[in-house]
């Protein structure tokens, strides 16, 4: 074992030493690849040694007379230059009692030393001077270095002994001194780095010190998205072990071919310290995990030479033992006791045994034989008040959620955790990808990659080899990952090829290496569904699990559930690890008291930041659910429920576990109404692991269903007992069916009556018996709306399409940017034509209004019709259509809004709840009956506010004051409604939850349609399917004044008026279309006559297509007998590009070409080099027009995302052969923004060619970038 693990952390060793002696005066330690370790322990198996086997057994390290935990008080020094650190404070006489105290463990940054940084591909040192990365090399001046020192007693009893120092992790490198001598030097900051000190040390009093560097060469190994925090960051610890002792050892418990009998093998290092061949008796005793039963007892006595000596047990055959997996975490205990030649124990420790396969075999991923499902999540290493110091609570709490949320994998994102965090994997099940630390993300992918250096491959591979023999024995590790977002090429060729030689029992996986031979696992991270799709199809000899998907950051992973059903549909596809746990937000204070969580840039000035990227989380900092986590545990539980004859009450359970049966779980079923359960019953089922079961439920006597609720019937199944940490009676997978039950007739409405009408030049006023309504004829807003003494409504309803952004909805082409530039967030409802006011008898009156919604800034014009009938016992029915003109291609919603007096905040809806849905995540929403506050609805736990309130296909619901006056809601179809004691622009500019102040009132929003949440932060947008890109929008709301103390909601949801349509006949709108010929086609939905005008001239009669190869801006509208008017569509059109092409460029970037400037897709563009300034300006691109022709100038799209490259100033020339050319603009300019901008010519001019040459950018950078670019034509 030896020779074959450690050989080449020796070589590494060895080198490292010669190298720092050649070169210690030329090159810093921590300047120099090749030195990343000196006088320190090779690497071997995690354990802790006890003195007897009553101890091993039972665990704690406290009871050991040879351990000595260093954690607690340092005297501590931070230096922010290294030339101006202490440089000799590691001596004796050196007296340090001035300086301040830290705790060990701790990052100094969160203990206030120092800044705390969060980047997420950048190398801040580089950043803070700004300068491009030079690796190995650190900036002169600002890198801080923490001197630590302290003073330890070495026992008595521990003469005779070995003594070494261990330190858990320390960030980035430092030097070791004790009593003065120096002992080593380490790099790696998440793995153990282990001393020596026999010859340093003395009886009695020590010192120890320590100089710890912020940054080093080994921090472009460590450029992952987090904090980026320093120090001491887990336990240090003496330890006194026997001259002879185990050093390493290697268990191997696989099965056999048929995976039902277990293999055991064992190997141990014994190293003898002493200058003595001694003998000694090594015994290991397998035993079941009580300890009652013991399965084998090996025993072996050899002779040791001084140094290391190997021994090898046979492999041993255990028949059927119980397996482990993350469903059934089934564990033995090796019992390993080593005897001195008298008999009397040396060292004894306990390590878990696991019988387990993990392996890739004809393109599944293979656990025990079975093709498992990856249901995992990403986890940093993360603590609210701690920062990367985590403590056993912690990771508990971390798994018990994970366990009750159906998760079943965690990918160790990106660097090894802590050692007692895969013990617990162990024993409550949870599989582990084990992840190397290396992530040189701030060196790119291409050439510049450390990858591909061989000056690093010594670096790598010692991270690679230290990961795999500290935690080569954890039955939970089933893949190996070689690091993260690192580029390819020969160092993780060599690390890959090293853990192949010397892990046969589990794959390896690396996310860059992509398709290539390095890697058993394709694991692309964000990849979309339709990519995954396409991957399985090929029949693949490889298993697609993504190492990154579902991008959780903020209110979030929308279409989960569309992902796991192609998951769930092709055998190539095995699931992925959701992006990420935990959000890093750092616990603070403001001066008010009020708690909030920090992200990056809020520490230190003129710091590097990427913000809030930070906060990806399933789970906020404190470990409270982000609504997302409730859509997991859906999306992941393994049981499930579907109809195979509904009518009949049949329904098929198929059990997707993979090796536990469903007996083990209680089921049962109920079937509710609005009001409660009507009837259940326990179910007796049992199925085999990927079985399924028919079921069939006789049918109860159900009370007659009352109008405006359903039958739900619901399967629900829990925990029969307690199963590690998930408790007992634990709900861990469900189904809903509607019943396909009559409801019984609604209840005729009682709204007839007397209501008296006033109108003025700028007012409705209308009253009835117990209200009063007025609404505006500016705006077609109710102003005022009074019941029984209350008023209810200061504002609304008015017409919403936009709603407080989400982190997803700023990054999202169809989010932020479209409705941004719409000004959707500040439309202006006004009333555009004369307001219609009509009784029609029997109290009721009916109000028509035809709108425009408007923001003259952004030139957006939304014309729409909006009818009220208003009955006399104050029931308002609303009902509008209007149209979205072409150039907004997406909202974020569709409905009404409206403003209410604050004492209304209580509400009840019947729809899914109680946790927020949305139309691309709503798995996890259930039918039924909810009451919450406003307040309560708003998700506070999501640490930067944002839209989260929604709840999707609400059927009714109610909101009241506590004396239960309020209004009652219902649309003909289902809706979506939220309420909150807030604005949205009060939320918009909240970036922290104690930012964000309550309103005067409550905002209610009732929404015909919703956009997705999607995952656009860092992968797919929101699916087509769930934008909301119609142009033609109609729907309704009832509004009905109630009074819970006369009666309940459920009999105010039986009347007939909640759901009964009112008529609004309008025209249907016009589509236009121009095909690649740039003939414009005028087509409606439903047949009418169109009439169109082009340019501004005369309308005419649409009878076929019209040209427009030149551009030119086209108007449409419909009419139609027995109805009002369509809506005008005003399209303007470019010239026609499709014979356009590049003919030279100066430079693109390989994603972004020149041809995205003619593409007529203002959402893409083209974008010169910008990873090297040697590409700088001027830039050009010209292009060929295909024809000559008269122009009158240019049209300017700029890059829509964001400005980066945006265009300033430029020349453009025309030609009419491509190579005598005139300049048409000398020292031309742009607008820094996102409009579009056009430049006439001084002279209308003939050209077949032109070319635009950037002279200048946004912010002088030296690359350039332009959307689109089109010429003016001359029209005929």
């Amino acid at each position: 074992m030896k020779n074959q693990h450690l050989s080449y952390l020796f070589i590494g060793l060895i080198s490292a030493i010669v190298s720092c002696g050649l070169q210690a005066q030329a090159i810093k330690d921590w300047e120099n690849p090749k030195v990343f370790e000196i006088n320190k322990e090779a690497p071997y198996a995690y354990f802790i040694p006890y003195e007897n086997q009553r101890d091993a057994w039972d665990g704690i390290s406290e009871k050991s007379e040879f351990l000595l935990s260093l954690n607690g008080t340092w005297k501590f020094k931070l230096t922010k230059d290294p030339d101006k650190r202490p440089q000799d404070f590691y001596r004796d006489e050196y007296d340090v009692s001035q300086w301040k105290d830290i705790k060990v463990p701790a990052n100094w940054e969160i203990e206030g030393f120092d800044t705390a940084i969060y980047v997420n591909t950048t190398y801040p040192f580089w950043q803070i001077a700004k300068k491009s990365p030079q690796p190995p090399l650190i900036p002169k001046g600002y890198n801080p270095v923490g001197s630590y020192k302290r003073t330890f007693e070495i026992p008595q009893t521990w003469n005779g002994r070995q003594i070494f120092v261990t330190f858990g992790a320390v960030k980035s490198a430092f030097y070791l001194w004790v009593n003065g001598k120096k002992v080593g030097y380490s790099q790696g900051s998440k793995l153990p780095a282990e001393f020596d000190l026999s010859p340093y040390v003395k009886q009695g009093q020590n010192t120890i010190a320590l100089e710890v560097y912020r940054w080093s060469d080994g921090s472009y190994l460590e450029c992952q998205d987090f904090w980026r925090l320093s120090g001491i960051q887990r336990d240090v610890t003496l330890s006194a072990r026997p001259k002879v002792r185990v050093r390493d050892f290697f268990i191997r418990a696989g099965l056999d071919d048929n995976y039902k009998n277990g293999l055991f093998n064992i190997s141990l290092e014994l190293y003898n310290h002493s200058n003595k061949t001694s003998k000694q008796t090594a015994e290991v005793k397998l035993v079941s995990f009580d300890g009652k039963t013991e399965l084998l007892a090996l025993r072996k006595t050899i002779k040791t030479q001084p140094g290391a000596t190997e021994i090898k047990f046979d492999q041993q055959s255990i028949s059927k033992p119980d397996k482990w997996s993350a469903e059934q975490p089934n564990l033995y205990k090796a019992l390993i006791t080593l005897y001195d030649a008298k008999g009397e124990t040396l060292q004894s420790f306990i390590q878990h045994v696991g019988f387990r396969t993990a392996e890739v075999k004809d393109g599944q991923f293979l656990v025990n034989g079975e093709p498992v499902l990856i249901k995992g999540v990403n986890r940093h290493e993360h603590h609210p008040d701690h920062g990367h110091v985590i403590d056993e609570a912690s990771m508990l709490l971390d798994i018990q959620l994970m366990k009750e949320n159906n998760i079943n994998t965690v990918r160790t994102a990106h660097y090894p955790n802590c050692e007692r965090f895969y013990e617990l994997c162990n024993i409550y099940g949870l599989y582990v990808i084990d992840e190397a630390n290396i992530e040189s993300h701030g060196m790119g992918y291409g050439k510049e990659s450390l990858a591909k250096d061989p000056e690093w491959k010594d670096a790598h591979m010692a991270r690679t080899v230290r990961m795999f023999e500290r935690d080569k024995n954890q039955p939970s590790i089933i893949t190996w990952s070689l690091g993260n977002e690192a580029g390819n090429g020969v160092n993780f060729e060599a690390t890959y090829d090293w853990l192949k030689k010397n892990d046969t029992t589990r794959p390896v996986q690396y996310e860059r290496a992509e398709l290539n031979y390095n890697t058993d696992i394709f694991c692309p991270m964000y990849m979309s569904i339709a990519a995954t799709v396409e991957y399985a199809q090929s029949k693949p000899n490889r298993p697609l699990i993504q190492c990154e998907y579902a991008h959780a950051m903020g209110n979030s992973c929308g279409s989960l559930k569309d992902y796991w059903t192609a998951i769930e549909k092709y055998p190539a596809l095995q699931g992925g690890c959701i992006w990420d746990w935990v959000d890093q937000g750092l616990r603070e204070y403001d001066e008010r008291g009020r708690m909030y969580f920090a992200y990056g840039g809020e520490y230190g000035t003129n710091m590097p930041s990427d913000n809030s990227f930070c906060l990806n989380g399933l789970v906020n900092p404190d470990r409270k659910p982000n609504p997302q986590l409730h859509e997991t545990k859906k999306v992941y539980q393994n049981i499930s429920v579907e109809a195979k004859d509904l009518d009949k009450l049949q329904f098929i359970i198929k059990n997707k576990n993979f090796f536990v049966n469903l007996n083990a779980f209680d089921a049962k079923w109920t079937i509710s109404n609005a009001e409660g359960v009507v009837a259940e019953q326990t179910l007796d089922i049992s199925a085999a692991p990927q079985q399924a079961v028919v079921v069939q439920i006789d049918k109860p006597v159900l009370p007659a269903l009352k109008a405006g609720q359903k039958y739900i019937l619901t399967f629900s199944f829990a925990t029969k007992k307690r199963s590690g940490l998930v408790a007992k009676g634990h709900e861990v997978a469900w189904d809903q069916f509607e019943l396909p039950v009559k409801q019984k007739e609604s209840k005729p409405d009682s709204y007839f009556g007397n209501t008296t009408v006033n109108e003025t030049w700028s007012e409705v006023s209308i009253r009835g018996s117990n209200f009063d309504l007025v609404i505006s004829k500016q705006s077609g807003m109710i102003n005022r709306y009074d019941f029984a003494g209350r008023s209810i409504i200061q504002q609304g309803p008015k017409l919403n399409l936009y709603r407080p952004l989400t982190e997803n909805d700023i990054r999202d082409a169809n989010g932020s940017r479209e409705w941004t530039k719409a000004g959707l967030s500040d439309l202006t409802q006004k009333a555009s034509g004369k307001v219609e006011v009509v009784n029609e008898g029997n109290g009721t009156i009916r109000v028509t209004v035809p709108l425009t919604l408007e923001n003259k800034t952004a030139g957006t014009y939304i014309p729409a019709i909006q009818q009220y009938h208003i009955y006399a016992d104050g029931t308002v029915k609303l009902a509008v259509k209007l149209q979205l003109p072409q150039q907004i291609k997406a909202v974020a919603k569709m409905g009404y809004q409206m403003l209410l007096n604050k004492a209304f905040d209580r509400t009840t809806w019947y729809g899914l709840g109680p946790v927020p849905t949305y139309s691309d995540r709503d798995a996890a929403g259930k039918m039924g009956y909810y009451q919450a506050s406003a307040k309560e609805l708003f998700d506070h736990n999501l640490v930067i506010p944002q839209d989260n309130a929604n709840r999707s296909k609400v059927l009714w619901g109610s909101i009241t004051n506590i004396e239960g006056i309020g209004l009652f809601f219902a649309g003909t179809d289902e809706l979506n409604f939220s309420a909150y004691p807030y604005a949205d622009k009060a939320i918009d500019i909240a970036r922290h939850t104690n930012e964000l102040d309550e309103a005067d009132f409550i905002t209610l929003n009732l929404d015909d349609k919703q956009a997705g949440l999607g995952t656009a932060t860092c992968g797919p947008a929101v699916l087509p399917e769930y934008v909301l890109s119609e142009r033609d929008y109609g729907f309704q709301i009832t509004l009905k004044p109630i009074d819970l103390k006369q009666h309940t909601v459920f009999e105010y949801a039986a009347y007939k008026s909640n759901t009964e349509p009112i008529s609004l006949a309008v025209a249907p709108s016009v589509s236009v279309f121009r095909n690649s010929d740039g003939m414009v086609s005028l087509t409606t939905q439903t047949q009418a006559q169109i009439i169109y005008s082009i340019n501004g001239a005369k309308e005419l009669v649409y009878d076929g297509p019209v040209s427009m190869k030149k551009g030119g801006s086209i108007k449409a509208y419909s009419v139609k007998e027995g109805m009002r008017k369509g809506f005008v569509t005003d399209v303007d059109y470019d010239i026609l590009k499709t014979k356009w092409k590049v003919v030279d460029v100066s430079n693109a970037h390989q994603s972004f070409g020149p041809e995205k400037l003619i593409d007529n897709d203002k959402n893409s563009h083209w974008h010169t080099q910008w990873d090297d300034p040697k590409h700088g300006m001027p830039h050009f691109v010209s292009v060929d027009m295909g024809q000559v022709d008269k122009y009158a100038g240019i049209k300017y799209t700029p890059r829509q995302d964001m400005q980066n490259g945006r265009v300033t100033a430029f020349n453009f020339e025309v030609s009419t052969d491509g190579k005598n050319w005139e300049k048409v603009i000398d020292k031309g300019s742009f607008q820094n923004s996102s409009a579009v901008q056009t430049i006439k010519f001084t002279d209308k001019v003939k050209a077949r060619y032109f070319k635009i040459t950037v002279t200048k950018a946004v912010n002088d950078v030296f690359y350039a970038s332009i959307g689109e670019l089109s010429m003016l034509p001359v029209l005929d």
